[in-house]
This record gives structure tokens, sequence and C-alpha cells, in this order.
């Protein structure tokens, strides 16, 4: 940790440039996907710059910037012990996942356009980083925990984000990680270790020697091709073709697979996923392909939010609070269901992958950052949700931003199903209370329409929305902006205008949210500065 990570790394890096000096013939520094392929047809060696844990940044998003300008492209958020913001799989939990300066350095990879890989760091940061990132992320070295369950691998409900994300989790070759024989044999390895050492307190000569028998009498069993390959379908099975890498990890260990003892043995893997009914262009996928994709969408991800804003301001202070170098940045937290998600799916990220269906316009908060480029709009809408469930993730999702106002849009889905309008109102008035607690201004939003609504149902949004408007009138912290009005149709207040799907607004709907919105949070925004 600390400066000194710093310095290795910078180290490091000077030795990748001094090797592309030295080879030029062979080795080439790639730093975008199109680089990749040139330099694969000019048949030489693409390389790419990675930095494994987030130490390596000493905290500093300024040190983050730099390390890109030299020619990192994927950096793993953590190694195997914790950071000061995101917990590691392999160390004690200490944050429950990211921190709010962890979620900056995910926002600020975006940015950049360096991919967030996901490989050490424990099940909570995994869904936090891919509940933060609008571009796709990568896990360069792990396998399914479903196969194996070791903590280094990826678990199932993070494999089935994979298709809503874009992301590729490359099955890496570390046999501890692949094989239940491998682990079983490392366990009981370790038992008889802890056995010795009770035995021989004090004497680690002795314990080594009797360490020594006992590895002579017990031989490591070896993991397999057909190991490796029963991960690929597993990933296969859960996340989908277009979701799986391959990430060999050969310079990180010292025992390999049988038959896929370097890289030239690949075909032999190649071969038994063939044997398995995989197609020539499942292959191709898996071998490079799934990764040169994610690769061009953190491109274009990073290109539509350079032109959107600036590099991030944050500091990092001890305990993860965040002060703004350069004055003091307006932040708002979109709180909400789908309407604030976006359509389609569990959120709207830039370029929905992997074929591109839906975009980042089909959030309010996309517009909102349109216009005001200079403000932190972070989206918080979670697909589905009733208004108890945005309740419950109030404090995950809204304090640690310490934002300046939240936007609450809630209620739908419980008139949807049939839910009392009462109940409604009793949990945004928490969420009310609780921002006010708080510090943070509320902007409450009217529930907006949804074309199959029946009449009991229309006639439970009017109750709910009467009760934010009189809500919003007595309370000075709370200012009340009329979404349903401003996506309904002009001859049926009860109908959207125009919609992709019968439940949701168009991109143009969004766009008339968002400019309902702004005059409000403009004016909130001026009551911080004076």
């Amino acid at each position: 940790q600390g400066q000194d990570a710093v310095t290795a790394t910078l180290e490091q890096i000077d030795i990748v440039y001094a090797m592309l000096r030295k080879w030029p013939e062979t080795f080439e520094l790639a730093l975008t996907a199109d680089d990749v392929e040139r330099i694969f047809k000019a048949e030489k060696i693409g390389s790419l710059i990675g930095m494994e844990g987030g130490h390596s940044i000493d905290n500093s998003l300024g040190a983050l910037r730099m390390f890109y300008r030299l020619g990192a492209r994927y950096m793993t958020l953590t190694h195997s012990l914790n950071t000061p913001w995101a917990d590691a799989a392999t160390d004690k939990p200490a944050h429950n996942g990211l921190t709010a300066f962890g979620e900056e350095v995910v926002r600020e990879m975006n940015w950049l356009g360096m991919l967030v890989d996901l490989s050490h760091v424990s099940p909570d940061t995994m869904a936090d980083a891919i509940r933060v990132s609008q571009a796709p992320i990568i896990f360069s070295h792990s396998s399914a925990r479903a196969v194996a369950d070791v903590p280094r691998n990826v678990p199932d409900e993070i494999l089935r984000m994979m298709p809503n994300n874009g992301g590729v989790v490359m099955v890496t070759f570390v046999p501890q990680f692949l094989s239940t024989k491998v682990i079983e044999h490392g366990r009981l390895r370790t038992a008889e270790q802890s056995r010795l050492r009770e035995q021989h307190k004090g004497d680690e000569a002795a314990v080594t020697t009797a360490l020594t028998a006992w590895d002579e009498a017990n031989p490591t069993p070896r993991a397999t091709i057909a190991d490796t390959a029963d991960h690929i379908d597993h990933v296969r099975k859960v996340a989908g073709i277009d979701h799986i890498g391959i990430g060999g990890d050969y310079d990180g260990i010292t025992t390999v697979p049988e038959g896929l003892e370097d890289v030239s043995t690949y075909p032999a893997l190649t071969a038994e996923l063939l044997r398995r009914g995989y197609s020539d262009d499942d292959v191709k996928k898996i071998l490079g392909l799934n990764v040169l994709r994610v690769m061009r969408q953190a491109e274009k991800v990073s290109q539509k939010l350079r032109a959107a804003r600036g590099p991030s301001t944050m500091l990092f202070e001890k305990h993860g609070r965040r002060r703004q170098a350069i004055g003091t940045v307006f932040r708002i937290v979109a709180l909400g269901d789908s309407t604030t998600a976006g359509t389609p799916g569990w959120r709207s990220p830039i370029e929905a992958p992997p074929h591109g269906e839906g975009d980042v316009t089909s959030q309010y908060a996309y517009w909102l950052m349109q216009a005001r480029p200079e403000w932190d709009v972070l989206n918080r809408g979670v697909n589905r949700e009733t208004s108890a469930q945005i309740r419950a993730r109030f404090d995950r999702d809204v304090l640690p931003a310490s934002p300046q106002a939240v936007v609450i849009l809630a209620g739908v889905n419980d008139i949807y199903a049939g839910q009392p309008a009462g109940d409604v109102i009793g949990q945004l008035r928490e969420m009310y209370d609780r921002a006010r607690a708080h510090g943070i201004r509320v902007v409450a939003g009217s529930i907006v329409p949804y074309n199959t609504a029946t009449p009991d149902q229309n006639a439970g949004m009017r109750e709910v929305n009467d009760w934010i408007r009189s809500a919003a009138a007595a309370d000075p912290n709370t200012d009340f902006v009329d979404t349903r009005a401003a996506v309904a149709a002009a001859d049926n207040p009860d109908m959207l205008f125009a919609s992709p799907d019968e439940l949701h607004p168009s991109v143009e709907g969004y766009k008339r949210m968002a400019d309902a919105l702004l005059p409000v949070l403009a004016r909130v925004e001026g009551r911080g500065k004076r």
C-alpha cells in the first residue's frame, strides 16, 4: 500500500517500455482494441499494461489518470488485501464492498476508458462495481465458484449480471481455482501444517522437514484441460457465450493444468471445446473477440463521458470522507425503479451489451448531465423495485455519496402489484425524513403513468401523487416536480404521450422529465452556494 506501491508500479511499467525498446520486432504496446487487431495482423504480440491491485494508485485519482497516460488500460480494484476503499476476496470485509471513493474510482476508470477488473475482489465489491460501472467489466483471471468453491472465483449471482453489464469472465488456469481435487489436497496440507506446528512448537525446521515428507507421500494432483473446460461450460450456461474469455495467469503461478503448460498448448483447449460442441464462432469469442468487444465498448463509454464532463476532482480522506479539490461539485442521486434506471434492463449502460439494445438516453439522469455537465448525477435506479425495496437501500445508495439533492421517484411497481397507496406513502415519508436528517434536499417526483393501468391503479397513483404534492408544500426541505405531467399525453393525463413498451417513457419523455427537474435542481444548487 501507499507510495511504495506507486513507485513499484511505475518501475514495472518502465520495464515494459524497456522490453518494447529491446524487442520491437516481437512486442508492441497496445492501447486500444484496434491496436490489438493491427498488431496481431503484423504477427507481433500486443502488449497491454494492467495494474493488479488498486493499492497501486495510493488513493489518488490523479495517480490513476497518470497511469492511464503511461498506457495502463485495466486495473484490478484490489489484490489479495483490501484497499482503503474496496474489499478483497481473500481479506476480512472492511467496507461491505466499495466505499463512496471506491465508486468514484470505478466512475473515473469509465471516464478514462480503463477496464474495471474484478478478479481478486469480494462478491460485494463485484456487485457494487457492476452497479456503478457504465462500461462492461472484466474478470481477468477468475473461474466459476459453483464448480470450484474458493473465494477467488465468481459466484453465480454475479455471473447472472454479465448479460446486462456486457462483461467477460476470463477463466484462469490456476489449479487451485479449477480442480476440486487440488483444492481438497490444499486443505489437507494446511491442516497437516497446523498439526505439525502444534506438535513442534517453535521448531520451524522440524515442521519443514516433516511437511516435506508429507508432500512426498501425498503429491499434489494435477488439474486438467477438462477441468478448465468445465468452468467455461458453467460460465456459458449461466452468463452466456458472449461473456467468456481466457485468463491463463501464467505469470502468476508455479503449477499449471496438465496439457496447458504454456500458450502454445491453447490448441488443446480449443480441441476440447470443439469436442464439447462449441462452434468455431464460439471459440473465437472465447479466445479474444469477447474481450475486444469489451475494450471497444469501454472506449465508446469514455468518449461519451469525456464529452459530458471533465475528470473527477474528488480526493480521498481518512475513513472514506470526500472533499472536492476545485470548488464544490453539485451532486445529485437519482433514486427509484426502472423509470429512473432506464430501459431496457436492470440499468441502462451507455451501450447496453452485447448487441447495443437501448442506451443511456433512456435515463433522465443522462439528460440532466447533458444540460449541466458540471453536475455529478448518480443513477441509483433498479428495475422492478417497490418503494419498500428502494427505502431498504436508501442508506447504502444515497448517504455514502453525500449528495446535495436526491430525486425520488417510487411507487409505480407497488400500484401495479395492487398495493395500497397508503403503503407507498409510508415508504416515501420515511425516505424524505431520512434525507432531511442528513441535510439532503428532496426533489419529489410524481409517479409517471403507464398505458396499461386500470382505473383503480390510476386512482392509486393519483392518491400518492396528491400526497407527494401536499407533503412538499408543507416541508421546506422538499420540492415537488410533476414528472407525471411531463410525460403524459396532451389529451389523457393517464397515458404516456409516447412509449417504447407501454410502461416507460420514450427518449423524448426522459428529456421532458429532465427539463422539468432542471429548474428545481438549479435552485437547490443556488441555495447551496449562498
